[in-house]
């Protein structure tokens, strides 16, 4: 048996149970996985960089964490608006009571 035969073999029998190992450590749609074994198995050194990059999940609480952190600037920015809208008018104003009426309807 050749030596170089031999090595191309092995690191080909690496490479997949690499890839089944890095797939299958997460839980994830089968069409997902499919997809990521195909492109781990058939682009080795690309495959794992994009898993790298592109293929891990965020955890539920990191998602959630961030999902909270929106909608506390989404609150605040809210308020400040509705606290602009509020304050008292003068004559001034280019804003008219139709108009106002029409803002405060789409904020609720």
């Amino acid at each position: 048996m050749n030596w170089a035969h031999f090595i191309f073999e092995t690191i080909i029998y690496v490479n997949a149970v690499l890839a089944f190992i890095t797939v299958f450590r997460e839980p994830r749609d089968i069409s997902a996985t499919w997809a990521w074994l195909l492109v781990l198995v058939f682009l080795p050194i690309i495959g794992f960089i994009a898993h790298a990059f592109v293929g891990r999940r965020l955890p539920k609480n990191r998602l959630f964490q961030i999902q909270e952190q929106e909608q506390l600037r989404l609150d605040e920015q809210l308020a400040l608006q509705r606290a602009e809208l509020s304050s008292e008018r003068n004559d001034a104003d280019d804003v008219t009571a139709t108009a106002l009426g029409t803002v405060n309807l789409f904020i609720g």
